[in-house]
């Protein structure tokens, strides 16, 4: 049995959605998390470039130390939260950028982009399935097209609408 375009779009739908609200839970668990324990993710190159990823003080940042052999090790790390930060930093509403020297260019540089705003992103589709699944869950209780929503109260075979043909539970209701 071939699955049509439509079904593929939404399995596809539903599986991202499922990703995006596991994404949103697991950035809600490190926001929280962020203000007591700060999580860091190295990775030292062969050059000698370390690239962190670190969950801290509410945001999540990204740190690029080209240059600096400060930490030899990759992998995970945990230590206390710190809200410290010395050198150039600008930013808004949460999203910033840190120059720890400012007169020196290779001295490590970071983004910071905040917990809130990566937890509305991931938020979006599992609404958007949300709204759908309530759409369609009264559109087959009052009887109605699933697709345009005509009244299908009496009619047997297609919408008269949009010509999707009615399902026998659609008919049912």
């Amino acid at each position: 049995m071939g699955y049509n375009v439509a079904q593929v779009k939404r399995r596809l739908f539903n599986i991202l959605s499922a990703l995006s609200l596991l994404l949103c839970v697991a950035t809600t668990v490190l926001w929280v998390r962020s203000y007591w324990v700060q999580i860091l993710w190295s990775h030292r190159g062969e050059s000698g470039e370390t690239y962190f990823v670190r969950s801290n003080d509410g945001c999540i940042e990204v740190m690029d130390t080209t240059g600096i052999t400060v930490w030899p090790w990759t992998g995970f790390h945990e230590f206390p939260a710190d809200d410290s930060s010395n050198g150039f930093r600008w930013g808004y509403l949460g999203f910033d950028v840190h120059l720890q020297n400012p007169a020196n260019t290779t001295g490590p540089l970071w983004f910071d982009t905040p917990d809130w705003f990566i937890y509305c992103i991931t938020l979006v589709l599992p609404c958007l399935w949300y709204r759908s699944y309530r759409r369609n869950r009264d559109r087959k209780l009052k009887g109605l097209c699933l697709t345009c929503g005509y009244d299908l109260r009496t009619i047997k075979d297609r919408c008269p609408e949009c010509g999707t043909p009615i399902v026998a539970t659609e008919a049912k209701a």
